[in-house]
């Protein structure tokens, strides 16, 4: 079997080797080989579910709002949208199911330090906004629609350039070598040692870096969803009214990252592991349970996360386990199942998490 995942050694990349490990370890008598395949991010991960071949055995971890764009065929997956990216065709991608949700990826925005102090000041300067294909760059385009064009004054939104992680984090951090030197870095991911290990390089000049609050668009970012899908999706459109949206408050704490002690308010945007509806039943179940095994999904990210964070991380998930109406059980109501559903099999089998949905649909 193959799971999609996203850049090498991102915390998409750590959660999918471990959970091929724990299916391998929970399901001896199966003969599994698990496969975990780096790629650009969230979107690329859904246009590779479409070989129906190899879908039955085939698990992608995405950004479940990539999946609601793959599903209704916007953005990246918007055949006008080809000039764009470098994908030669863009396409719908359809019989797209969930097998529930696992976190929240948090948006963080990494600068210099004395150059930028808040996000308009990147407006119409050049921002790394991740691989075409991922999903930070989807996040990183709706977060400047807010920040540049819907809040007035209008100011011209930023000019984004595609890169890596590392490619960014160069670019930003010796403007001198690279082509088109960049002004800010967006990543899209839980707190990633991957991010971590590219600060420390930088030694004592890690401290010319810092992260910029985004909390202040979180509202913006949930009514320019309402307003967007409720065209796009019609019927199967659930409106907030009062009820969690697709996006959440979060904060990347102070000391994640090295010489960045202060904690920064930011947008979580949920993620999960998605499939087309041709999968193998069997183990598209074995794969959402332990995602929902929550000590052991904070145990991986712990692993992903900066070593000064591992255990504060974990501790936040096994306490939500815990917890009546933790965070967990609030991911399941989010209105994004009502666009992408569960995948049957996984409906039936953790029946105590989707009875919390309320989609207004048999």
């Amino acid at each position: 079997m193959k799971i999609y995942t996203g850049q090498a050694n991102s915390p998409y990349w750590v959660v999918a080797q471990e959970l091929g490990r724990e299916l391998v370890r929970r399901h001896p008598g199966w003969g599994l080989t698990v496969d975990p395949v780096a790629t650009d991010g969230s979107a690329d991960n859904l246009y590779r579910l479409q070989d129906d071949g190899a879908a039955a055995c085939s698990l992608a971890m995405v950004q479940l709002n990539v999946a609601v764009d793959a599903t209704f065929g916007i953005y990246q997956f918007d055949y006008q949208s080809a000039a764009r990216f470098r994908r030669g065709t863009l396409n719908q991608v359809n019989r797209l199911r969930t097998l529930g949700p696992a976190y929240f990826d948090l948006v963080h925005v990494i600068v210099r330090r004395g150059e930028v102090s808040n996000l308009r000041d990147l407006c119409g300067r050049t921002v790394s906004g991740g691989l075409e294909l991922s999903g930070s760059l989807q996040m990183n385009d709706v977060l400047f629609d807010n920040v540049c064009a819907l809040t007035p004054p209008a100011l011209p939104l930023p000019h984004v350039v595609y890169q890596s992680l590392g490619e960014g984090m160069g670019s930003l951090t010796d403007p001198a070598s690279a082509a088109d030197p960049v002004q800010a870095v967006v990543w899209v991911a839980a707190p990633s040692e991957v991010l971590d290990e590219r600060i420390r390089r930088l030694g004592g000049a890690a401290g010319d870096l810092q992260l910029l609050p985004i909390d202040q668009y979180r509202e913006g970012f949930g009514t320019h969803w309402d307003r967007y899908y409720e065209r796009v999706a019609g019927a199967g459109f659930v409106r907030r009214d009062g009820a969690p949206g697709i996006f959440a408050d979060r904060t990347i704490a102070g000391g994640t990252y090295t010489g960045m002690n202060q904690p920064t308010p930011t947008v979580g945007a949920p993620n999960g592991l998605v499939v087309r509806d041709s999968v193998d039943p069997g183990l598209a179940v074995a794969a959402a349970r332990i995602m929902a095994d929550r000590p052991w999904l904070a145990g991986v990210l712990g692993q992903a996360a900066p070593a000064a964070v591992a255990h504060a991380h974990s501790d936040a998930l096994e306490s939500d386990a815990d917890a009546g109406d933790g965070e967990y059980r609030q991911l399941w109501r989010n209105p994004v199942f009502c666009l992408v559903p569960v995948l049957p099999a996984v409906a039936t089998a953790l029946r105590e998490y989707t009875s919390q949905q309320r989609c207004g649909l048999s």
